[in-house]
């Protein structure tokens, strides 16, 4: 590429005439007909070294970063990680200097991912200093496999968000090799890393894995007493992506959003809040489930959902709670209440009531009531005794009992996917 000439106030273009340029070169070739005075040469001497001392001072333009020198990976320093775990048992990573790590469940194969922002130094030594966003999570079972992926900034960029150079890479730790990698940059050449410095990182973030793991599915995570029992405030409050492997859905039959995950959360959390008010100290575990029989907006614009509502005990499973990884289901004790409910949520997302039928009453008007303009519905509530699933046009049928906790567990307290 040609380097262009900065115009400047004292450069002095040629004329586009070539009579011009002429003249002017013969009067180049022929010298001054004439010294100027010596005042003026003094002048033009103080210009020329007041002009070399603007171009001494121009800032030099930012030039791409380059790698740093290699690090000795043998003797870094070993680090140690100090894990404290937050809400839905996400596992924040301390103790690993200018980084910010955490790790997030969610309900993937693998369980989880790792998220670390600024200074990439902990896993990467050779990118210390530099501001850094990335992730890993597990590519396999048998948790051997791990995927990395790492943004750099690069200053010259200013599109608010750290890019400039991707990294990514997979690392075999059970053969101890790299399975693949890829390095881009925006702007010149990419930074990569040797094979020697992506095991590394991948080792390092692997322990930090597995570290947040166990936090996360130990019961010391949730015993806030710290009395080696879990009470019925101390178990998580259920969510629906907890279930979903195990849930049968059907779309409604309007062009609408019905938001059952934001439905069951706000049921759940009030369902389990109404028990602790009577056994605040019980160790039992309380896990509702619903299924949506139909659902319609009033005329205030709040979502009506009718639903039968499932409420499952099961006793006493916060007294060992060591055993609650492998526990076995068939042997837990257990009870179970059932009620047709109306969950009222407002255009807020927010639960505005819930109502459900009584026992051994006669709740032919409340069914009405509840079905709004749902009259098919609420006659076939009526007249029949019983709802045989198999029967049902649900809207979503979640899994019962022992199904339940199964996955209630397996989520919580061990590495299972439900």
């Amino acid at each position: 590429m040609k380097n262009k000439m900065p115009r400047t106030p004292f450069s002095t273009p040629l004329s586009s005439s070539a009579k011009e340029v002429e003249l002017r070169l013969k009067n180049i070739f022929s010298g001054p007909k004439k010294r100027p005075p010596l005042p003026f040469l003094i002048l033009m001497f103080s210009v020329c070294i007041f002009c070399g001392n603007l171009v001494s001072c121009q800032i030099k333009e930012s030039e791409p970063p380059t790698p740093d020198a290699s690090v000795d990976l043998s003797q870094m320093p070993d680090i140690s990680p100090i894990y404290t775990t937050g809400e839905n048992c996400d596992v924040l990573i301390e103790g690993l200097e200018g980084a910010y790590v955490e790790w997030n469940r969610d309900n993937s194969p693998s369980g989880g991912f790792l998220y670390f922002a600024h200074d990439p130094g902990f896993c990467c030594p050779n990118l210390a200093g530099r501001t850094a966003e990335g992730s890993a999570l597990w590519k396999d079972r048998e948790n051997q496999v791990i995927s990395v992926t790492i943004s750099i900034n690069d200053d010259r960029l200013e599109d608010g968000t750290i890019d400039g150079y991707y990294l990514h890479f997979v690392v075999d730790l059970g053969k101890e090799t790299v399975a693949e990698s890829a390095f881009e940059a925006e702007l010149d050449e990419a930074l990569e890393l040797s094979e020697e410095e992506m095991l590394y990182a991948g080792q390092v973030l692997a322990r930090l894995m597995e570290g947040a793991e166990q936090c996360a599915t130990a019961f010391t995570a949730f015993d806030s007493n710290g009395d080696g029992i879990l009470q019925i405030d101390e178990f998580p409050i259920p969510t629906l992506d907890i279930f979903l492997g195990s849930v049968t859905l059907r779309e409604p039959p309007v062009d609408s959003d019905i938001h059952y995950q934001n439905v069951y959360r706000a049921m759940a959390q009030k369902v389990v809040e109404d028990v602790i008010e009577l056994e605040p100290n019980d160790p039992m575990l309380v896990l509702p489930a619903m299924d949506v029989l139909g659902w319609y907006e009033d005329e205030n614009g709040n979502d009506n959902y009718v639903v039968i509502l499932r409420r499952y005990f099961y006793y006493d499973i916060g007294n060992d709670p060591e055993k609650l990884p492998d526990l076995d289901v068939t042997e837990v004790k257990s009870g179970a209440a059932e009620n047709l409910a109306l969950i009222t949520m407002g255009r807020d997302g927010q639960l505005i009531e819930l109502q459900e039928t009584l026992d051994g009453a006669d709740n032919t008007e409340q069914i009405r009531d509840f079905c709004g303009p749902l009259d098919d519905l609420a006659q076939k509530l009526i007249e029949e005794e019983s709802f045989p699933i198999a029967e049902q046009p649900y809207f979503l049928i979640m899994p019962q009992d022992k199904e339940l906790l199964t996955c209630y567990i397996n989520y919580f307290f061990s590495d299972k996917i439900c």
